[in-house]
């Protein structure tokens, strides 16, 4: 149970090029449904460490990181397969 959050924080992290290989195919669907499913595990990772106090800072760096893999890694294929506008994702990018 201690490394279960690290376990679930670096699936996002390489789930994050999972969805962007399926998005640079044309698998759409597939792509959604991995990236709500990957989404899905920062809040369960987060709620399993504070619940069982299995905080790290390996976990306190690389969250966050994974976070922002995940959905910029999105937007940005999404936006080089003409699926959504350039705009968009340089907001998602400033924020």
């Amino acid at each position: 149970m201690k490394f279960l959050p690290n376990i679930l924080t670096l699936s996002r992290l390489f789930g994050s090029f999972l969805v962007a290989v399926l998005i640079f195919k044309g698998f759409l669907f597939p792509a959604w449904i991995f990236f709500t499913l990957f989404a899905l595990t920062d809040f369960l990772d987060g709620y399993i460490a504070r619940k069982f106090s299995v905080k790290t800072d390996f976990g306190r760096i690389v969250d966050p990181i994974a976070d922002k893999f995940l959905v910029n890694l999105t937007a940005i294929s999404l936006w080089k397969v003409g699926k959504i506008l350039g705009i968009f994702v340089i907001s998602v990018l400033l924020r």
